[in-house]
């Protein structure tokens, strides 16, 4: 490589960089840093291919921005179609799923979510339980984080309070 193309790639970097933070930075950390669910991160993943097509001449710098741009909105739409219709956010965002309950392991559930009896145990004692008998409820939330409360954490669900009120 001479010089040229070093310079050329190094500009073209630059330009791609700069827009990207533009692109994140109106997307909001949540949405794309936060790799929160299998969605968001394939959207970082396009994003970083994208751009470094941009960056490396295989497409028209241009072509490239605008590529990053059209999926920067494609996310936005989609983000804020979600937060207004709860049907279109069901569509996307897988629900939970409980899969243990009352320290009974769920069986159907552990073979819905394609997960053995060992991955489970694991996910468990990273919560601090050797045992499924003293969970109230394992969760296997959307994002892949699977939350636990344990048989002896007491809680109280609090009526809501009214309008108004105390």
């Amino acid at each position: 490589m001479d010089l040229h193309v070093l310079l050329l790639v190094a500009l073209r970097a630059s330009v791609v960089y700069a827009f990207l933070i533009v692109v994140v930075r109106m997307l909001g950390k949540r949405k794309v840093g936060d790799a929160g669910s299998a969605f968001d991160l394939i959207v970082a993943v396009l994003l970083a291919a994208l751009a470094a097509q941009a960056v490396f001449g295989s497409v028209t710098l241009l072509s490239g921005l605008f590529a990053v741009a059209v999926v920067g909105a494609w996310h936005l739409a989609n983000y804020h179609l979600s937060a207004k219709h709860p049907r279109w956010q069901r569509m996307l965002t897988p629900m939970p799923t409980v899969l243990v309950r009352d320290g009974e392991i769920l069986r159907d559930a552990l073979k819905a979510e394609q997960m053995t009896d060992a991955e489970l145990r694991w996910l468990l004692r990273e919560h601090g339980i050797n045992d499924p008998g003293e969970v109230r409820v394992a969760t296997l939330e959307p994002s892949g984080v699977i939350s636990v409360v344990h048989k002896d954490q007491a809680f109280t669900l609090r009526p809501a309070l009214k309008r108004g009120g105390v």
